[in-house]
């Protein structure tokens, strides 16, 4: 697969990553996103 594909791909992944986190801590009312996400989040920018 050429590298815009795989960018697509990792970016759909993460858009799915990012409304499930969301709702998750919707649910439980926490304020600040859990280390999990916001490594994800940090990994996805540093591409």
């Amino acid at each position: 697969m050429d590298e815009i594909g795989e960018r697509k791909d990792w970016w759909k992944i993460c858009e799915m990553l990012r409304i499930a986190i969301g709702r998750r801590m919707k649910r439980k009312g926490k304020p600040n996103p859990s280390p999990f996400s916001s490594s994800l989040l940090l990994a996805y920018h540093s591409i």
